[in-house]
């Protein structure tokens, strides 16, 4: 196999890459690669229609007016699921006789949904196209039509149809699912069990840039991660539990490569019974993520620029929506409160493109002591996950 120093050598030869590693002779001296620098590197040298042959075009996370949309090689990417569908198949997570209801996301060049049903084709199994837009109505009558094995989508999603089952006292009972894009809470996890009788959790992970490359049986071992042989992973600014950044290379990709990539998780690498598995354990402090949409701080600065500080805060309803709450401190006179409220509200709502159906936004004036305090630090942080 192709060790991670040969792979450098030909990332230093793309035309991407000349100026961010000139000089560098060691791959372990080579910086990581980040969001922002991708997105440079894109808009200074890719163009899809100056490519003499056709690309995959994969959207990574960010607001609608900075998304990351990648390019892969087509064939590279059918061998890289080539790989991923023989390991499920091995694994007995999908076999030839499953029949998968796909609630994953397809739009506005998010693609989950599409590449789960070619990795269910590639293992033999049926898939039942519905994505996430579908009614849980029309969800509940399909399942009932085709009894499905498998329930598949993210986590926030699958919980609002298990909410429909509660609420409107219906059963379905499935016995496996299968998420990604999204950190399991435990709370999901319950209530799964409770509405759809799931015996079996697993769960996929990977990343616009990199692809789908780890698998989890996530009901028998939370949080640990099975990852394909090509993709190398590094640990950086590790604690001392061995816990920090995830860093990528996937050596399958050589015509629109990566090194070193920043996926804003963090991580830690475990070694079993001489397999290699990562555990995660968060995300980076200034992303999250909502049904395979991966925000950042940065995508809100237009909204906070000029205020005098801001928190956005993760919460949780009653009825397993998200709640994402951003308050701004900002001292303007009591007639002008609500318009700019109602206005920072717009904007919140157009950069993020969520379903009003999984997401409520909200923005709110206040001061200083109203922002969430961390108890230990007593630090007040940018960004607070307060859901489970």
């Amino acid at each position: 196999m192709e060790t991670s120093g040969s792979y450098f050598e030909h990332v230093k030869r793309s035309p991407w890459y000349r100026e961010l590693y000139r000089g560098i002779d060691r791959a372990e001296d080579a910086p990581p690669l980040d969001k922002d620098t991708l997105l440079r590197i894109l808009a200074a040298h890719f163009d899809p229609a100056a490519e003499t042959e056709g690309v995959y075009l994969v959207r990574s996370g960010g607001s609608t007016r900075k998304p990351l949309v990648f390019p892969v090689d087509i064939r590279e990417n059918l061998q890289q699921r080539d790989i991923l569908a023989a390991h499920l198949r091995q694994e007995g997570i999908i076999k030839p006789g499953t029949v998968g209801m796909n609630l994953f996301t397809y739009g506005l060049m998010y693609r989950t949904a599409s590449i789960l049903d070619d990795l269910l084709e590639r293992c033999s199994a049926t898939s039942l196209p519905l994505s996430a837009e579908a009614k849980n109505a029309d969800v509940y009558e399909a399942i009932r039509q085709f009894r499905p094995g498998m329930l598949m989508g993210s986590p926030s999603r699958l919980a609002l149809l298990a909410r429909y089952l509660q609420e409107n006292k219906l059963r379905a009972e499935v016995p496996d699912l299968l998420f990604g894009g999204e950190f399991m809470l435990p709370s999901y996890e319950k209530i799964f069990i409770n509405e759809f009788k799931t015996l079996n959790i697993y769960g996929l992970y990977g990343s616009a840039e990199s692809g789908i490359w780890a698998w989890s049986h996530y009901s028998k071992e939370p949080g640990l991660y099975r990852v394909i042989d090509p993709v190398q992973i590094e640990i950086g600014d590790a604690d001392a539990e061995g816990f920090g950044q995830i860093l990528i290379t996937n050596l399958l990709r050589k015509r629109f490569p990566v090194f070193r990539y920043k996926l804003g998780d963090i991580g830690r690498l475990v070694y079993r019974n001489d397999r290699r598995y990562l555990e995660l354990r968060s995300r980076e402090n200034k992303s999250f993520f909502i049904d395979s949409s991966n925000m950042y701080l940065d995508d809100f600065r237009e909204i906070t620029d000029g205020t005098e500080a801001f928190q956005l805060q993760l919460l949780r309803s009653e009825d397993l929506k998200h709640i994402v709450r951003l308050l701004l401190v900002k001292p303007l006179a009591e007639a002008e409160k609500e318009a700019f409220e109602e206005c920072c509200l717009q904007q919140m709502r157009a950069l993020m493109h969520l379903s009003p159906s999984l997401v409520r936004t909200e923005v709110k004036l206040c001061t200083t002591a109203d922002l969430y305090m961390n108890p230990v630090t007593s630090k007040i942080p940018q960004l607070v996950d307060l859901r489970d």
